[in-house]
């Protein structure tokens, strides 16, 4: 198994700025007082949970918390192993 396939890569840039435009970053802040932190960002995907660890969201580019956004979750199985999820259409974030 490889222990993690973004070598280099942090789940939260430092360089928020260059990732998040100025109205998702005044969501993330807001967002934050009730309870949300910020998962991780890949690309233009900005992903947020709550602080039960169960709910997860996606901030979107007009600052709204999608909690029914469709993303692909990777799996950290080896691709040869029987027990390995398929990769499917993607996980409801609920």
């Amino acid at each position: 198994m490889e222990p993690n396939r973004r070598i280099g890569l942090a789940p939260v840039p430092v360089d928020l700025d260059a990732h998040l435009n100025p109205t998702q970053l005044a969501a993330l802040h807001k967002a934050e007082e009730f309870g949300w932190s910020l998962k991780f960002v890949r690309r233009a995907l900005v992903v947020l949970e709550y602080e039960d660890g169960s709910t997860l969201g996606v901030l979107e580019h007009d600052g709204s918390l999608n909690q029914h956004a469709v993303v692909n979750e990777r799996s950290d199985a080896a691709p040869d192993d029987p027990d390995a999820v398929p990769p499917g259409p993607g996980k409801f974030i609920v």
